[in-house]
């Protein structure tokens, strides 16, 4: 920095950089499924199920209310019925969908396995997909989260226009 004349100047910088945390730091244990897992079937190509699991690793006894943040692959989008359904789950406070990402709110996450699911159907033919990510956080606590990914069953599949 340089400066020049009068006056009074007050300065300050800031460096951030991502480092993505090894997995046995995560205080989330997060699996991400898509069924089918594979190619078959004449649906496989423009819709899926996303399968999620869920649990509290960390060094409480319980999460605080948490949200896991699923992102869309590039031309999915939800079902929104089966979204909502989610809401009848006892550990589901609410569900959101807004833009490419679905949002659902967890009153607690505990040690024991919480397993969620809904469907995507295929909005707009996308070639070479790639993954999309999926996180849960402590709402109050962000510091305290997990990150995993998942694709699409024909993701490799270039033939699928």
């Amino acid at each position: 920095m340089t400066a020049t004349g009068k006056g009074c100047v007050y300065l300050q910088t800031s460096l951030k950089y991502n480092i993505f945390p090894k997995k046995e730091e995560f205080p989330f244990a997060l699996g991400v499924q898509t069924l089918p897992q594979t190619c078959e079937g004449p649906k496989a190509h423009t819709t899926f199920q996303v399968s999620l699991n869920v649990s509290y690793t960390g060094n409480r006894p319980a999460s605080n209310m948490a949200i896991v943040d699923v992102k869309m692959v590039s031309g999915f989008i939800p079902l929104k019925p089966t979204v909502k359904m989610l809401e009848r789950s006892d550990d589901v406070s609410r569900t959101e969908v807004s833009n490419n990402h679905v949002l659902i709110y967890l009153d607690k996450v505990t040690n024991q396995t919480l397993s969620l699911s809904f469907t995507v159907l295929q909005d707009i033919p996308v070639r070479d997909l790639q993954p999309a990510i999926v996180k849960v956080y402590d709402y109050y606590e962000t510091d305290e989260f997990a990150i995993a990914e998942y694709n699409a069953p024909c993701s490799k599949d270039q033939g699928n226009e």
